[in-house]
């Protein structure tokens, strides 16, 4: 009887890992057809210039009202390790969650958004490089294409110069940065 219920026992864990593994090689659907997986909100991320890179990562959006200002943002980043973060954001009184369309990146108060790019090495936060185009002194406004907008998801490209300055905001370094998402809301 014993014999049995060992038997029994192993039979059903075996079963049961069985059903894991199909269920983790069952993420693959692609982000047109699963609003549900969290991997299928990605950014995927070229950088050239000071850094050469190719980045994915996780990507979501969201919206903070301040009273006086608000903030809707663009978000991603990877992890384990982290090595990257990327934002672009609209930080004004009126700021809202974008229509489809075409909009600007560049200055704070001449475009519509402002990007940051953050690569970090061996996760090593305090020593991360900061690109931005806040302090863009050629004034060079790149693109944000919104090409799906509703209430949970997000999709389109991007492309922007930013510069990285030093303490007394002199320009040090520059990268460009080109990529796509699918962005979902944040919880």
């Amino acid at each position: 009887m014993k014999t049995i219920l060992n038997f029994t026992a192993i039979g059903l864990l075996a079963i049961g890992l069985i059903a894991c593994e199909k269920d983790d090689d069952d993420n693959s659907t692609s982000p047109s057809t699963s609003n549900n997986n969290t991997n299928n909100f990605t950014a995927e991320i070229t950088v050239s210039g000071d850094i050469e890179a190719e980045k994915s990562g996780v990507c979501d959006f969201d919206f903070l009202d301040f009273g006086n200002f608000k903030d809707w943002s663009i978000h991603a980043n990877d992890f384990s390790p982290q090595t990257f973060s990327f934002n672009i954001s609209d930080f004004s009184q009126d700021a809202s969650r974008p229509d489809t369309g075409t909009y600007s990146i560049g200055q704070q108060n001449i475009a519509d958004y402002t990007a940051i790019y953050t690569h970090i090495e061996n996760q090593d936060f305090q020593n991360a490089e900061e690109y931005g185009t806040i302090f863009n002194p050629n004034n060079e406004e790149g693109t944000l294409t919104i090409t799906v907008s509703t209430e949970t998801r997000m999709e389109g490209h991007f492309s922007f110069m930013a510069t990285k300055v030093d303490s007394l905001y002199n320009p040090i370094g520059e990268i460009q940065v080109d990529g796509s998402f699918v962005a979902k809301a944040r919880e």
